[in-house]
């Protein structure tokens, strides 16, 4: 009985540390790779020549769009993962002022005793 209390109080005091530390990462992660869509999908969007048609645009947007999104939802998860160490390890020092790996294997060997 006495170990769920302490992983649900682990988990507990620790909860709006390690959401808000994902959430930052998530909007870094998402907003960067949304910025490059952007930019790739206007510049197609202006056309590589000033007297393109709007066909031929149109017909350049079309093939692209598929790639870029694909690009896009892969750099979102990849910078996402990386921008959520580090700001997992600052959450945890500036708000508990502990260092994370180092609750984590104390928690670890306590919990398997």
């Amino acid at each position: 009985m006495s170990k769920n209390k302490k992983k649900v109080s682990f988990l507990r005091r620790y909860l709006n540390a390690i959401v808000v530390s994902f959430f930052s990462a998530f909007v870094v992660g998402f907003l960067i790779p949304l910025w490059i869509a952007v930019g790739k999908l206007n510049s197609i969007k202006v056309g590589e020549y000033p007297g393109m048609p709007q066909d031929e645009i149109n017909k350049q947007y079309q093939e692209v769009l598929p790639s870029v999104i694909q690009d896009s939802i892969l750099m979102c998860v990849v910078i996402t993962i990386l921008a959520s160490i580090p700001t997992l390890l600052i959450r945890f020092k500036i708000s508990h002022n502990i260092n994370l790996f180092s609750e984590l294997v104390r928690y670890l060997r306590n919990r398997n005793q």
